[in-house]
């Protein structure tokens, strides 16, 4: 199967030079530079790093937690999520101190009870959003 070319400078194109836009036939470098205050940032990559947390040294996995990060893939700008506490939750959500990645506290399927799982109420959180 033939290798696809950049169509600005003639070099093989591959999965890592060429991440943002493969079907433009342009490489990352040689795509045009995205003014970010007059892109619409309608083209996003997410990337997701789980790490598992050891109860103790060398211990077994007791947690999980996925850290989640969004960018426009034209103009590289990276998005905030809205709304989450700034830190650390392991039992919860929240977010960076720059407010570009989400750490959520994550579980295999069973090893945490869904609320409506539950017998017991936990309560109820809502806000007004305006």
């Amino acid at each position: 199967m033939e290798q696809p070319i950049c169509m600005k400078c003639g070099l093989v194109m591959t999965p890592q030079n060429a991440r943002r836009h493969p079907e433009l036939f342009l490489h990352d470098g040689c795509l045009p530079v995205y003014d970010t205050k007059k892109c619409e940032h309608e083209f996003l990559e997410a990337s997701v790093n789980v790490s598992c947390l050891h109860e103790g040294e060398g211990g077994p996995v007791h947690r999980w937690q996925a850290d989640v990060r969004i960018v426009c893939r034209m103009c590289q700008l990276p998005f905030r999520f809205i709304g989450l506490p700034a830190g650390v939750d392991l039992d919860g959500a929240a977010v960076s101190i720059d407010g570009q990645e989400a750490r959520l506290a994550v579980a295999p399927k069973g090893h945490v009870l869904t609320p409506l799982e539950s017998t017991e109420c936990g309560g109820f959180t809502a806000r007004k959003v305006q």
